[in-house]
């Protein structure tokens, strides 16, 4: 989990990790991968999953993995 988290960071999610929408709709994330943060709450963090906005408990959100390059 990370303490603090702004809008326009990068938040790595891992798979099986529940996500839901405005519109009652729900995914499970099968890949883990980073994520860009487009809104935050008290207890869940919105992030752009394939272009559309999705919202995911704070607890279930990590600082985000390099990838084998180191970038």
């Amino acid at each position: 989990m990370i303490d603090t988290i702004n809008a326009g960071d990068l938040v790595w999610v891992p798979s099986s990790v529940k996500a839901h929408s405005r519109f009652a709709h729900s995914l499970i994330t099968k890949l883990p991968r980073n994520f860009l943060v487009i809104g935050v709450e008290s207890n869940d963090i919105n992030i752009l999953i394939d272009g559309r906005e999705w919202t995911v408990k704070r607890v279930d959100v990590y600082p985000p993995r390099k990838d084998s390059n180191g970038r």
